[in-house]
């Protein structure tokens, strides 16, 4: 019965990937982007229950924490580690229940091992990164790499630099992938400079254009794109020690000479007008609701690639100690507008959704469109992080096992998911399992 399910399930998958390539948009229709849906997650609790079974970083510690001290062991039945790794994975109980009673899930469906794709992954990772010297997944990526032959190209974007910069780095990177299709993967505020990297393509020259042709999917990995009330806020916080400030010196004016007063404009002025100061005051900018708008107002995206995604909620078995203030700040900063206020420690729920909801035209309906959905999932907004985080880890965070959450699971669902329904070419077809 296992089997005659599973060639069904794979005709399935091969009557969708011929409907695609005569009809590239077909996802759109409602029913083949649930399908879609429901593969990214059967593939990402397998990714997951894979990790487990083959002692993958420290997975097994992470769902042995998760699980309130369920330890897996060798020989331990599929389908219990199956429940075990769903309660770990997904926040809301009534989708871990649909996860659950999914039997395209239960059936912990793979793609052949043999399989190598002809495919590259363009990374815009977040707000604060190395660029192309960045590290985050990188355990993911090198399996990637070895298993799927793919090419994962960091883009060279820094911290806290305007998305136009940004979006450069990116298209520069785009320019150098080689393999038949491509992709690209955001992170937190690396989403925003993506999709206006996307749009600055889209609405460029013929020669900018072209680059797209290849363009296959889109990953979203807890999505600052709307914006993040972190930013806005930290606007008015900005403007209201301004003010602040000055009431506080105004009481020395009577105290110092006017030459002093004058230095210390002048060393204030010189502070603020720098380069540095500039750069970052508009980096940080680009985080704010009213800035990341004009890249879905001005800009149009390609209707024919899948948008995945991931989003999270913190608890506080999952909330990193260097988080705590950002978390509780969050939470304050956005109670009075929602009754629960659910968040990652950076953006909340409600904005973490892989398509702009803050604008509304032609080209964010082609994104509404183009977003497959996803469950949420008990995690935290640096879920992709490891090396970055080594020196604020507290020993709270180790017992917790908060940075061991399976890096496995941001790349390799998204990716098999694609090549399961034709969007992403193989340069080699294994033996099915």
């Amino acid at each position: 019965a296992e089997a005659a399910a599973a060639a069904g399930y794979r005709a399935a998958f091969g009557a969708c990937a011929a409907l695609l390539r005569g009809e590239p948009a077909a996802f759109h229709r409602p029913w083949l982007r649930e399908f879609f849906r429901r593969n990214h997650e059967a593939l990402m609790v397998l990714s997951v229950h894979s990790n487990v079974k083959e002692g993958v970083d420290n997975v097994r510690k992470w769902l042995k924490v998760l699980s309130g001290g369920w330890e897996y062991h060798e020989g331990a039945d599929d389908q219990e580690l199956f429940d075990k790794v769903v309660d770990a994975l997904y926040y809301f109980p009534e989708e871990r229940k649909k996860v659950r009673s999914d039997p395209l899930a239960r059936l912990l469906l793979a793609e052949p091992p043999g399989d190598r794709y002809d495919f590259s992954v363009v990374s815009c990772m977040g707000v604060v990164t190395e660029g192309r010297a960045g590290r985050e997944m990188e355990t993911a990526v090198a399996r990637l790499e070895a298993r799927r032959g793919v090419r994962f190209v960091r883009s060279d974007t820094a911290t806290v630099r305007h998305p136009d910069w940004n979006a450069a780095r990116i298209e520069q990177a785009i320019r150098s992938v080689t393999t038949a299709h491509w992709g690209w993967i955001g992170y937190s505020q690396g989403c925003a400079n993506g999709f206006l990297a996307e749009g600055k393509l889209m609405n460029g020259t013929p020669s900018q254009r072209r680059l797209l042709d290849n363009l296959a999917t889109r990953m979203i990995l807890f999505n600052a794109a709307n914006g993040s009330c972190h930013g806005t806020c930290g606007n008015w916080k900005i403007d209201r020690a301004a003010v602040d400030g000055e009431k506080i010196l105004k009481h020395y004016q009577g105290l110092v000479s006017q030459e002093v007063i004058n230095g210390f404009m002048k060393t204030i002025a010189a502070l603020l007008q720098s380069r540095e100061s500039v750069r970052v005051a508009t980096g940080f900018q680009s985080l704010s609701y009213s800035a990341c708008k004009p890249i879905f107002q001005n800009h149009e995206f390609l209707a024919t690639a899948p948008t995945f995604s991931m989003k999270g909620v913190i608890e506080e078995a999952t909330l990193p100690e260097a988080l705590h203030l950002l978390a509780h700040a969050l939470t304050r900063q956005t109670e009075r507008e929602r009754e629960d206020p659910l968040h990652d420690t950076q953006v909340t729920l409600h904005d973490s959704v892989a398509h702009p909801i803050y604008v509304k035209n032609a080209s964010t309906d082609i994104l509404e469109k183009c977003d497959v959905g996803t469950y949420c999932q008990r995690v935290a907004h640096w879920s992709p992080l490891v090396a970055a985080t080594a020196h604020i880890t507290t020993p709270s965070d180790i017992e917790r096992s908060v940075y061991d959450s399976p890096k496995d699971r941001h790349l390799f669902p998204w990716i098999e998911t694609n090549a399961r329904f034709g969007l992403i070419k193989k340069t080699r077809i294994g033996d099915d399992l």
